[in-house]
Protein backbone atom coordinates (compact mmCIF):
# COMPACT_ATOMS: atom_id res chain seq x y z
CA UNK A 1 0.00 0.00 0.00
CA UNK A 2 1.35 3.23 -0.71
CA UNK A 3 0.99 6.72 2.15
CA UNK A 4 0.21 9.08 -1.11
CA UNK A 5 -1.17 8.94 -4.10
CA UNK A 6 -0.38 12.20 -6.30
CA UNK A 7 -2.14 12.21 -10.11
CA UNK A 8 -3.44 14.08 -12.66
CA UNK A 9 -6.85 11.59 -13.69
CA UNK A 10 -7.21 10.70 -17.15
CA UNK A 11 -10.43 11.72 -18.58
CA UNK A 12 -13.38 9.75 -21.10
CA UNK A 13 -15.97 8.50 -21.77
CA UNK A 14 -15.38 4.86 -22.09
CA UNK A 15 -14.61 1.95 -19.62
CA UNK A 16 -11.78 0.03 -18.23
CA UNK A 17 -11.40 -3.92 -18.05
CA UNK A 18 -10.67 -4.65 -14.18
CA UNK A 19 -12.13 -7.67 -12.74
CA UNK A 20 -10.71 -6.94 -9.16
CA UNK A 21 -13.35 -3.65 -9.10
CA UNK A 22 -16.90 -3.38 -9.09
CA UNK A 23 -17.89 -3.06 -12.63
CA UNK A 24 -19.98 0.45 -12.05
CA UNK A 25 -16.53 1.92 -10.99
CA UNK A 26 -15.21 1.42 -14.41
CA UNK A 27 -17.29 2.58 -17.00
CA UNK A 28 -15.62 6.22 -17.05
CA UNK A 29 -11.61 6.16 -16.86
CA UNK A 30 -11.89 8.77 -14.19
CA UNK A 31 -13.63 6.63 -11.67
CA UNK A 32 -11.72 3.83 -12.14
CA UNK A 33 -8.54 5.86 -11.58
CA UNK A 34 -10.35 7.24 -8.00
CA UNK A 35 -11.54 3.56 -6.79
CA UNK A 36 -8.28 1.69 -7.97
CA UNK A 37 -6.47 4.66 -6.10
CA UNK A 38 -8.65 4.73 -3.21
CA UNK A 39 -7.55 0.84 -2.61
CA UNK A 40 -3.65 1.08 -3.33
CA UNK A 41 -3.49 3.95 -1.08
CA UNK A 42 -3.11 2.37 2.81
CA UNK A 43 -5.47 3.89 5.79
CA UNK A 44 -4.42 7.01 6.85
CA UNK A 45 -3.34 7.43 3.16
CA UNK A 46 -3.87 10.96 1.38
CA UNK A 47 -4.98 10.66 -2.33
CA UNK A 48 -4.51 14.22 -3.90
CA UNK A 49 -6.01 14.11 -7.64
CA UNK A 50 -6.50 16.44 -10.41
CA UNK A 51 -9.60 15.50 -12.10
CA UNK A 52 -12.37 17.27 -14.16
CA UNK A 53 -15.11 18.73 -12.11
CA UNK A 54 -17.45 16.00 -13.23
CA UNK A 55 -16.22 14.15 -10.70
CA UNK A 56 -17.99 15.84 -8.34
CA UNK A 57 -20.87 17.36 -10.53
CA UNK A 58 -22.49 14.46 -12.33
CA UNK A 59 -26.12 13.27 -11.42
CA UNK A 60 -24.26 9.81 -10.95
CA UNK A 61 -23.03 9.39 -7.52
CA UNK A 62 -21.41 5.92 -7.99
CA UNK A 63 -17.76 7.42 -7.66
CA UNK A 64 -18.24 9.69 -4.68
CA UNK A 65 -20.88 7.41 -2.75
CA UNK A 66 -17.36 4.67 -2.97
CA UNK A 67 -14.95 7.42 -2.37
CA UNK A 68 -17.36 8.50 1.08
CA UNK A 69 -17.64 5.04 2.45
CA UNK A 70 -14.05 4.62 2.92
CA UNK A 71 -12.35 8.46 2.64
CA UNK A 72 -13.03 11.73 4.00
CA UNK A 73 -12.71 14.73 1.73
CA UNK A 74 -9.88 16.77 3.09
CA UNK A 75 -10.37 19.89 0.95
CA UNK A 76 -11.28 20.53 -2.45
CA UNK A 77 -9.98 23.50 -5.05
CA UNK A 78 -11.76 24.47 -8.14
CA UNK A 79 -9.60 25.76 -10.84
CA UNK A 80 -10.79 28.05 -12.90
CA UNK A 81 -11.43 26.58 -16.22
CA UNK A 82 -9.09 29.25 -17.85
CA UNK A 83 -6.27 27.22 -15.73
CA UNK A 84 -4.73 24.90 -18.83
CA UNK A 85 -4.89 27.50 -21.10
CA UNK A 86 -1.65 29.10 -21.44
CA UNK A 87 -0.06 25.84 -21.43
CA UNK A 88 -2.11 22.94 -22.81
CA UNK A 89 -4.59 25.00 -25.07
CA UNK A 90 -7.74 24.53 -23.18
CA UNK A 91 -10.61 25.37 -20.93
CA UNK A 92 -11.71 22.86 -18.55
CA UNK A 93 -13.13 23.49 -14.99
CA UNK A 94 -10.73 21.75 -12.95
CA UNK A 95 -10.82 20.17 -9.44
CA UNK A 96 -7.86 19.18 -7.11
CA UNK A 97 -9.51 16.74 -4.66
CA UNK A 98 -7.57 15.60 -1.34
CA UNK A 99 -8.82 12.74 0.26
CA UNK A 100 -7.87 10.62 3.64
CA UNK A 101 -8.65 7.06 3.68
CA UNK A 102 -10.22 6.13 7.18
CA UNK A 103 -9.53 2.62 8.64
CA UNK A 104 -11.79 -0.07 8.31
CA UNK A 105 -14.59 0.65 11.17
CA UNK A 106 -13.41 4.39 11.41
CA UNK A 107 -16.34 6.59 11.61
CA UNK A 108 -16.92 9.13 8.77
CA UNK A 109 -16.48 12.81 9.07
CA UNK A 110 -19.84 13.10 6.45
CA UNK A 111 -22.86 10.04 6.26
CA UNK A 112 -22.35 8.95 2.55
CA UNK A 113 -25.94 9.96 2.11
CA UNK A 114 -25.07 13.67 3.17
CA UNK A 115 -21.92 14.09 1.20
CA UNK A 116 -23.55 15.05 -2.12
CA UNK A 117 -26.00 17.51 -0.53
CA UNK A 118 -22.90 18.86 1.57
CA UNK A 119 -20.95 19.83 -1.15
CA UNK A 120 -24.32 20.74 -2.94
CA UNK A 121 -24.45 23.11 -0.28
CA UNK A 122 -20.50 24.29 0.01
CA UNK A 123 -20.60 25.24 -4.07
CA UNK A 124 -23.69 27.44 -3.47
CA UNK A 125 -22.36 28.63 0.06
CA UNK A 126 -25.54 27.05 2.01
CA UNK A 127 -25.21 26.64 5.79
CA UNK A 128 -25.68 22.50 6.81
CA UNK A 129 -28.47 22.42 8.77
CA UNK A 130 -26.38 20.73 11.73
CA UNK A 131 -23.20 22.96 11.07
CA UNK A 132 -21.97 26.41 11.06
CA UNK A 133 -21.94 27.76 7.40
CA UNK A 134 -20.05 26.78 4.63
CA UNK A 135 -17.33 29.17 3.13
CA UNK A 136 -15.37 28.09 0.31
CA UNK A 137 -13.14 30.33 -1.44
CA UNK A 138 -14.28 31.88 -4.52
CA UNK A 139 -11.73 29.52 -7.03
CA UNK A 140 -13.95 26.63 -5.62
CA UNK A 141 -17.56 28.32 -7.02
CA UNK A 142 -18.38 26.69 -10.43
CA UNK A 143 -19.25 29.17 -12.81
CA UNK A 144 -22.83 30.02 -13.39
Amino acid sequence: FFDLVVGNVPFGDYPVHDPSIRRALTRAIHDYFFAKSLDKVRPGGIMALITSRYTMDKQNDVIRTYLAEQADLVGAIRLPNTAFKGNAGTEVTTDILFLQKRAKGAEAQLQVQDLAQYLADAMDGVSPADGPPVQLPDHFNPPR
